[in-house]
């Protein structure tokens, strides 16, 4: 996995995983894993969260999302939080995938994770306009995370002590627990003989 990917390639490899569909439960909230065509290949678009109390994934760096509003499909719920977070009107039509549910270790709670293939002029907007709930964003290379370009642990401190778990450092932000699986959940559907 030296090479760039383009989002051609990375559409048709990922888009025809079929998966299991024993893959998916009731999930309570969805995310959303932009793809673009950069400079060097495919790039995925990261939030960092903004600092707030009571969100248990405060500070943290993810994939925009949220909670399922009443009446809503999870898809639905992928696209509507992506506008509110990061500004970006995705399509129906831009949908690849929905890969593995992830369970967050902290609260239970099952998130869906829809993957999308921007077209240029989604992807080429040179800002994104953030929420109130977003810090900064980044876009990083899906190859550098195939060669496992700053890989390495994080130490997760808990009132019991700390553990360390695996992560990825993106230039001055840390890339792990749930985001990070979905990310390897990404990375292995890529990967995937054809």
């Amino acid at each position: 996995m030296a090479t760039a990917y383009d989002l051609a390639t990375v559409k048709e490899r990922i888009g025809s995983w079929a998966g299991d569909p024993r893959i998916h439960g009731e999930a309570r909230a969805a995310v959303a894993t932009l793809l673009r065509e950069g400079t060097e290949g495919v790039e995925a678009l990261l939030i960092k969260r903004a600092e707030r109390l009571g969100d248990p994934w405060s500070g943290h760096v993810a994939f925009p999302g949220g909670k399922r509003e009443p009446g809503e499909s999870l898809l639905l719920t992928a696209i509507r939080e992506t506008r509110e977070e990061v500004g970006i009107r995705v399509e129906d039509a831009a949908l690849v995938t929905r890969l593995k549910d992830v369970e967050a270790r902290t609260n239970g709670i099952l998130v869906a994770h829809f993957v999308f293939g921007l077209d240029d002029a989604a992807a080429g907007s040179p800002s994104l306009a953030t929420s109130a709930e977003v810090d900064s964003t980044l876009w990083v290379s899906l190859s550098a995370l195939a060669r496992r370009e700053g890989a390495g642990t994080f130490v997760y401190r808990t009132g019991a002590g700390s553990i360390e778990l695996p992560c990825f450092h993106v230039g001055p932000h840390v890339l792990w627990g749930m985001t990070y699986r979905m990310t390897m959940n990404l990375l292995e559907a890529l990967d995937r003989p054809t």
